[in-house]
């Protein structure tokens, strides 16, 4: 009778993987400490990992694509993926729907010392060489002045930080709030002591995953409805705290996916066969 449950229960859990849907998420390439790929093409990331548990949680099978966020977002209008760490704008409200929000950062506006500006509002960043994220949109007013400023995008977080402490840039603006600086600052070896950051944020950002109004084989609404019941639960049990509580930790200590997923789920641009653990959490 014992071996028989233990054959029942493998075979129910080999159904629910074999009948689970793989969706996949888009992220950005180089976004940390938020999403990001390491030097092993593994996705990273608070982000990715809220993403990736999400789905999990709403019956879907996971897969992570990381790339430059213009090309991420490209993806997703063109139906291929749902993506993460995503702004809510009046633009994007055309092609996409959205989840409840993941978590809530500031876009911060960071600054030298040795060459201050006055930020009290946006009409203060005109005519300023400002860096900026490559593909990004910000809410409230930025996007009025936007056509005014002198940008400079780039797709590498690390080249601003560089630039600003070699006063090459009046201002950055980066988002993952005060965090994602001292992260980048970390990996660089950069002493950030010369910069202070703007008291009024560029905006705060409630960050959603992204559902493309049309995705290929899905119903977006029924998998914004899926998502939303598995944030909830991610919240009221603690596991969206804990996951940002290890991304503000030391770097040793921050994971995305679990290993084991890691290996099976987790890719920067190939088609791996999720293990069947993964998919059922009752096998594991």
């Amino acid at each position: 009778m014992y071996r028989f449950l233990i054959v029942v229960l493998s075979v129910v859990c080999l159904t629910k993987a074999s009948n689970a849907e793989t969706l996949t998420i888009c992220a950005k390439a180089e976004g940390p400490p938020k999403h990001y790929a390491d030097s092993f093409g593994v996705p990273r990331g608070y982000a990715i990992e809220i993403a990736w548990e999400a789905l999990r949680r709403a019956g879907y099978v996971p897969r992570v694509k990381n790339y430059p966020w213009k090309r991420a977002q490209q993806r997703a209008l063109d139906g291929e993926c749902v993506i993460t760490a995503f702004s809510k704008t009046e633009t994007r409200l055309r092609d996409y729907l959205y989840t409840n929000p993941m978590y809530v950062d500031r876009v911060l506006l960071w600054q030298s010392k040795n060459r201050p500006f006055r930020f009290g509002g946006f009409d203060d960043l005109i005519g300023k060489h400002i860096g900026i994220s490559r593909g990004s949109q910000y809410s409230g007013g930025f996007e009025r002045i936007r056509s005014r400023l002198r940008l400079h995008e780039a797709t590498i977080r690390s080249i601003h930080l560089r630039m600003l402490v070699a006063g090459r840039l009046d201002g950055v603006i980066f988002p993952g709030d005060v965090a994602a600086v001292r992260y980048l600052a970390n990996q660089e070896g950069s002493d950030i002591t010369s910069l202070f950051y703007a008291e009024m944020p560029i905006s705060v950002d409630p960050n959603h995953i992204g559902v493309p109004k049309i995705l290929q084989g899905f119903e977006p609404s029924k998998v914004v409805e899926d998502l939303n019941r598995a944030l909830a639960t991610m919240k009221s049990d603690g596991t969206i705290d804990g996951i940002l509580d290890r991304a503000a930790a030391p770097s040793e200590t921050r994971r995305s996916c679990e290993p084991e997923r890691s290996r099976s789920i987790c890719s920067f641009d190939r088609r791996p066969r999720p293990s069947a653990a993964a998919a059922c959490g009752a096998c594991r």
